[in-house]
């Protein structure tokens, strides 16, 4: 064996340690990937399902609270902070925040803006038809992310 066929050898086999490394290097990277979004739509799973029961807190709490202040017996201006229908906008919003569905996040901002505003201008108004939509919304979404 002559010296360059000795180099050319051991360049070979540098090359298929090296392609070796590199290959389980990337192997690895995958896996971590796939991982870190199987975790993602884990929590995003467990933001909407908790959506959907604050959805339904909101609706009760709100649907009651419009309720009262169109009928004078309350304003939205004497309403405490830490209120149940504060609290419950509160936990809302900040979950509406999470939801990675541009459509579902729209419809849940939409459902609390108008409530805010049936409040505001004390007049009657029916949110549950729009929370109905938004159910139905959460619930494709959950089948999607499942």
């Amino acid at each position: 064996m002559t010296l360059s066929d000795a180099i050319a050898t051991g360049l070979i086999g540098l090359g298929g340690v090296a392609l070796g490394i590199f290959g389980n290097a990337a192997i690895e990277w995958v896996r971590r990937t796939a991982s870190r979004r199987d975790a993602a739509r884990e929590r995003q799973v467990e933001v909407l399902r908790e959506l959907q029961d604050v959805l339904e807190e909101f609706n009760r709490e709100w649907s009651a609270l419009i309720s009262d202040i169109a009928q004078g017996k309350i304003t939205l201006g004497t309403i405490a902070f830490d209120s149940k229908p504060s609290l419950v906008l509160s936990r809302y919003r900040v979950l509406t925040r999470r939801v990675m569905n541009d459509n579902v996040r729209k419809d849940l901002e939409s459902i609390s803006a108008l409530a805010f505003q049936f409040a505001a201008s004390q007049q009657m108004g029916d949110i549950s038809g729009m929370v109905s939509k938004a159910q139905d919304r959460l619930g494709e979404a959950l089948r999607s992310e499942s």
